[in-house]
């Protein structure tokens, strides 16, 4: 949920791990925007949008950054411009229909798995909630690295 202010936070703890484990480590994000954060569905779609031209963990990190923002009027074009989008190509696809579409499914998948808020991880089969401590996520890691 890319309004929440947990993933927020613990969005900057998942960029540490990446630093720290490299190529170890893969990354994926699924969306999960909930229903109270109102304009967290449209954040979703701009972040897909922005992944569209190959951008979408620079727009990501524009979107956590400008949270207190998503009212004001144009405000996914300008966090676009400021990730390096091509606009109008992004405004296209913010219209999209099949882009908020994936998002539904996104949460069709997260409700499947348990999911009921934000954030959730899942690193292989092991699940932690919430903005979990760096050194719950290393621990976690370190073992199923172990395991490979």
């Amino acid at each position: 949920d890319l309004q929440c202010p947990f993933c927020k936070r613990a969005a900057q703890t998942i960029e540490q791990l990446k630093k720290e484990y490299g190529d170890e480590v893969v990354v994926v994000s699924l969306q999960f925007p909930l229903t109270f954060h109102k304009q967290a569905e449209d954040a979703a779609v701009a972040a897909l949008a922005a992944h569209e031209q190959g951008k979408f963990w620079q727009m990501r990190a524009e979107l956590f950054e400008h949270q207190r923002d998503f009212q004001q009027a144009e405000i996914w074009v300008k966090l676009a411009n400021d990730a390096g989008l091509d606009t109008r190509r992004f405004e296209k696809h913010l219209k999209d229909a099949s882009l908020r579409q994936r998002v539904k499914d996104d949460m069709a998948l997260g409700r499947r798995l348990g999911v009921r808020g934000t954030p959730n991880f899942f690193i292989n089969n092991r699940r932690l909630v919430g903005a979990q401590l760096i050194s719950k996520f290393r621990e976690v890691i370190d073992a199923e690295l172990k395991e490979k």
